[in-house]
């Protein structure tokens, strides 16, 4: 039923995405896509880089712009690696995957890239963010299943401090 899956990863839920796709591919003889998508402003990406600053101080630019590339580099070789370890946990089990990585608006590009793909399903994880958290935070599972060019599975990951903090509150009241 499914032959391209692409499985959308990101730290807070990959521990439950991944297993979950390996043995789906696995299931139905899937190829598997991991894709993991920075923003440009995440940690990590963006370590003191300002667009603006170049129009203050226009002789910093270049050591801002250098210092810029120099973090993106760092962090793209480490999310290379990390979404390498989960493609060599797919050949353990048998199962053909790939790996791919971008930056920018996640919810878009895993739609862009599912298309481009000709991805069957994607597998993306959600923190379990609802109400005002959600509205304000914004919530890429709900995006994507709203805007893709093929069925999604949503996977529940480990909730983040905010909205564990959240579901607290509202069990007490």
């Amino acid at each position: 039923m499914f032959q391209r899956i692409l499985v959308a990863v990101e730290p807070t839920t990959a521990s439950a995405l991944v297993p979950s796709a390996i043995a789906l591919a696995q299931l139905h003889s899937a190829t598997l896509l991991f894709l993991h998508v920075g923003l440009a402003f995440d940690e990590g990406y963006s370590s003191s880089f300002y667009p603006g600053v170049d129009a203050l101080y226009p002789t910093l630019h270049s050591p801002i712009a250098q210092n810029y590339a120099e973090a993106w580099a760092k962090a793209e070789a480490q999310n290379r690696d990390w979404l390498q370890s989960f493609v060599d946990q797919a050949a353990a089990a048998g199962v053909k995957a790939g790996l791919r990585q971008q930056l920018g608006d996640p919810g878009g590009l895993i739609c862009q890239v599912a298309r481009d793909e000709s991805a069957d399903l994607i597998l993306v994880g959600r923190r379990g963010r609802s109400g005002l958290s959600e509205i304000f935070l914004g919530s890429v599972s709900n995006h994507v299943m709203h805007h893709a060019p093929c069925s999604v599975l949503t996977v529940q990951g480990h909730m983040t401090p905010d909205v564990q903090s959240e579901k607290a509150l509202q069990t007490t009241h």
